[in-house]
């Protein structure tokens, strides 16, 4: 006698069919959440600058970094080699 019951008539058909649903839709919403959508990198310092949520008010132009000025004079603080 073959039996014609339906595939979601049996309870471990539908226990994984709704873990499924319920992880997809997990996915999906952690997704939404954390990641953004594509940045434009034509402009690396701008993307960067957006990414992190600071204003173009912020933004120097590379021109404007400098090296820190180191001084001249000899430290007194233990030296790395012995000078005569």
């Amino acid at each position: 006698m073959a039996s014609t019951s339906s595939l979601w008539s049996k309870p471990i058909v539908r226990d994984l069919a709704l873990i499924l649903v319920l992880k997809l839709a997990l996915i999906f919403t952690l997704r939404a959440l954390f990641f953004s959508q594509p940045v434009d990198l034509s402009d690396p310092q701008a993307a960067l600058l957006q990414q992190l949520g600071n204003g173009e008010e912020h933004a120097r132009p590379a021109t404007e970094f400098s090296l820190p000025q180191h001084s001249t004079e000899r430290s007194t603080a233990l030296p790395l080699e012995d000078q005569p």
